[in-house]
Protein backbone atom coordinates (compact mmCIF):
# COMPACT_ATOMS: atom_id res chain seq x y z
CA UNK A 1 0.00 0.00 0.00
CA UNK A 2 2.99 2.47 0.79
CA UNK A 3 4.39 1.92 -2.44
CA UNK A 4 1.02 2.60 -4.40
CA UNK A 5 1.04 6.11 -2.33
CA UNK A 6 4.56 6.62 -3.12
CA UNK A 7 4.12 6.10 -7.14
CA UNK A 8 1.09 8.37 -7.07
CA UNK A 9 2.75 11.21 -4.89
CA UNK A 10 5.72 11.07 -7.52
CA UNK A 11 3.93 10.66 -10.82
CA UNK A 12 1.79 13.98 -9.12
CA UNK A 13 5.22 15.89 -8.95
CA UNK A 14 6.15 15.00 -12.27
CA UNK A 15 3.01 15.79 -13.74
CA UNK A 16 3.13 18.96 -11.97
CA UNK A 17 6.73 19.93 -13.10
CA UNK A 18 5.63 18.76 -16.65
CA UNK A 19 2.61 21.34 -16.82
CA UNK A 20 4.43 24.15 -15.67
CA UNK A 21 7.16 23.64 -17.99
CA UNK A 22 4.99 23.40 -20.51
CA UNK A 23 2.52 26.89 -19.37
CA UNK A 24 6.11 28.96 -19.15
CA UNK A 25 6.93 27.55 -22.71
CA UNK A 26 4.10 29.14 -23.93
CA UNK A 27 4.15 32.01 -22.40
CA UNK A 28 0.93 31.33 -19.96
CA UNK A 29 0.82 31.75 -16.39
CA UNK A 30 0.60 28.33 -14.64
CA UNK A 31 -1.64 27.48 -11.40
CA UNK A 32 1.57 26.32 -9.67
CA UNK A 33 3.09 29.77 -9.49
CA UNK A 34 3.63 31.24 -6.34
CA UNK A 35 1.19 33.89 -6.07
CA UNK A 36 1.83 34.78 -2.00
CA UNK A 37 5.60 35.55 -3.48
CA UNK A 38 4.45 38.50 -5.84
CA UNK A 39 2.45 39.66 -2.53
CA UNK A 40 5.53 40.58 -1.21
CA UNK A 41 5.96 43.97 -3.15
CA UNK A 42 6.68 46.64 -0.94
CA UNK A 43 4.41 50.08 -0.46
CA UNK A 44 6.83 51.94 -1.74
CA UNK A 45 6.89 49.74 -5.34
CA UNK A 46 3.25 50.16 -5.59
CA UNK A 47 2.73 53.88 -4.97
CA UNK A 48 5.56 54.52 -7.30
CA UNK A 49 3.28 52.67 -10.29
CA UNK A 50 0.29 53.97 -8.96
CA UNK A 51 -0.60 56.24 -11.62
CA UNK A 52 -4.01 57.73 -10.13
CA UNK A 53 -6.24 56.68 -6.94
CA UNK A 54 -7.99 53.86 -8.03
CA UNK A 55 -10.51 53.96 -5.10
CA UNK A 56 -11.02 57.50 -5.64
CA UNK A 57 -11.96 56.50 -9.50
CA UNK A 58 -14.34 53.81 -7.95
CA UNK A 59 -16.19 56.26 -5.49
CA UNK A 60 -16.41 58.46 -7.92
CA UNK A 61 -18.57 56.11 -10.41
CA UNK A 62 -20.50 55.21 -7.08
CA UNK A 63 -21.62 58.74 -6.59
CA UNK A 64 -22.71 58.60 -10.19
CA UNK A 65 -24.98 55.84 -9.55
CA UNK A 66 -25.94 56.97 -6.30
CA UNK A 67 -24.27 55.08 -4.26
CA UNK A 68 -22.34 55.78 -0.71
CA UNK A 69 -18.98 56.04 -1.22
CA UNK A 70 -16.45 53.18 -0.30
CA UNK A 71 -14.47 53.81 3.24
CA UNK A 72 -10.63 53.01 2.08
CA UNK A 73 -9.03 49.88 3.97
CA UNK A 74 -5.34 50.69 3.42
CA UNK A 75 -4.22 46.62 3.60
CA UNK A 76 -6.98 45.96 0.74
CA UNK A 77 -5.45 49.12 -1.47
CA UNK A 78 -1.71 47.58 -1.37
CA UNK A 79 -3.93 43.90 -1.93
CA UNK A 80 -5.64 45.20 -4.41
CA UNK A 81 -2.80 47.23 -6.27
CA UNK A 82 -0.48 44.25 -5.66
CA UNK A 83 -2.84 41.88 -7.65
CA UNK A 84 -3.64 44.55 -10.24
CA UNK A 85 0.03 44.76 -11.20
CA UNK A 86 0.70 40.33 -10.84
CA UNK A 87 -2.17 40.00 -13.29
CA UNK A 88 -0.81 43.03 -15.86
CA UNK A 89 2.50 41.81 -15.95
CA UNK A 90 0.71 38.17 -17.13
CA UNK A 91 -1.83 39.35 -18.58
CA UNK A 92 -4.40 37.94 -16.26
CA UNK A 93 -7.65 39.01 -17.44
CA UNK A 94 -9.61 37.30 -14.78
CA UNK A 95 -8.86 36.17 -11.11
CA UNK A 96 -5.60 34.28 -10.40
CA UNK A 97 -5.32 31.25 -8.65
CA UNK A 98 -5.85 32.86 -5.18
CA UNK A 99 -6.92 36.69 -4.80
CA UNK A 100 -6.52 36.72 -1.49
CA UNK A 101 -2.18 35.46 -1.29
CA UNK A 102 -2.21 39.27 -2.00
CA UNK A 103 -3.36 40.37 1.44
CA UNK A 104 -0.76 41.86 3.98
CA UNK A 105 -1.03 39.95 7.03
CA UNK A 106 -3.94 41.30 9.46
CA UNK A 107 -5.53 42.12 5.86
CA UNK A 108 -9.17 40.74 5.36
CA UNK A 109 -11.81 40.76 2.93
CA UNK A 110 -15.29 39.32 1.74
CA UNK A 111 -15.16 39.18 -1.77
CA UNK A 112 -12.63 40.28 -4.88
CA UNK A 113 -13.85 41.63 -8.13
CA UNK A 114 -11.40 42.26 -11.13
CA UNK A 115 -11.82 43.31 -14.62
CA UNK A 116 -9.17 43.81 -17.58
CA UNK A 117 -10.34 46.70 -19.88
CA UNK A 118 -9.32 48.92 -23.07
CA UNK A 119 -11.39 52.25 -21.46
CA UNK A 120 -10.72 53.71 -18.98
CA UNK A 121 -13.92 53.36 -16.74
CA UNK A 122 -13.98 51.16 -13.49
CA UNK A 123 -15.16 47.82 -14.36
CA UNK A 124 -15.09 44.74 -12.22
CA UNK A 125 -17.64 43.01 -10.03
CA UNK A 126 -18.41 44.15 -6.07
CA UNK A 127 -17.63 48.29 -7.23
CA UNK A 128 -21.35 48.32 -6.96
CA UNK A 129 -22.63 46.09 -4.27
CA UNK A 130 -23.14 47.63 -0.13
CA UNK A 131 -19.89 46.17 1.12
CA UNK A 132 -18.43 49.20 3.65
CA UNK A 133 -14.61 48.95 2.96
CA UNK A 134 -12.26 48.52 -0.27
CA UNK A 135 -9.26 48.87 -1.38
CA UNK A 136 -8.80 48.93 -5.50
CA UNK A 137 -5.98 49.17 -7.92
CA UNK A 138 -5.00 49.06 -11.62
CA UNK A 139 -2.33 48.31 -13.47
CA UNK A 140 -1.58 49.30 -17.45
CA UNK A 141 -0.59 45.64 -19.34
CA UNK A 142 1.67 45.51 -21.92
CA UNK A 143 -1.13 44.79 -24.50
CA UNK A 144 -2.39 48.25 -23.36
CA UNK A 145 -5.21 47.26 -21.38
CA UNK A 146 -6.05 48.22 -17.61
CA UNK A 147 -5.73 45.02 -15.04
CA UNK A 148 -8.28 46.60 -12.31
CA UNK A 149 -8.62 44.87 -8.82
CA UNK A 150 -10.86 45.27 -5.74
CA UNK A 151 -10.89 43.68 -2.69
CA UNK A 152 -13.89 44.66 -0.66
CA UNK A 153 -15.76 43.67 3.67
Amino acid sequence: MRRVWMIVAMMSVVLTVTSTADARRRGRSSYTESVPQAAKETQADIEKSKPVDALDEVNAARKRLGLRPFQRDEALVIAAMSCAQYRARRLIGGHTYNDFAFLPRGGRASAAGCAAWHGTQWGSCCWQESWRFAGAGWSRGRDGRRYMHIFVR
